[in-house]
């Protein structure tokens, strides 16, 4: 079933560090769609609910040297 999900992320300083947390999110498996804002220093994940869970988002984003918050 297809979610979105709205996490906190600390850390993300510049467009280079929304790029590379793209990227990574991008190249995970049942990762759909990731928008990163750096205004408000959130990512809106959409994601397959069967395939990836919430945590394990979170694990991706925080294996870049981030931390996520929420949900």
């Amino acid at each position: 079933m297809e979610k979105n999900v709205f996490l906190k992320v600390n850390g993300v300083t510049d467009r280079h560090c929304a790029e590379d947390l793209e990227s990574a999110l991008e190249g995970t498996n049942g990762v759909k769609r990731i928008e990163v804002s750096l205004d408000d220093n959130v990512v809106d994940v959409q994601y397959e609910s069967d395939e990836i869970t919430v945590d394990e988002i979170k694990k991706v984003i925080e294996d870049q040297g981030l931390e996520a918050e929420g949900e």
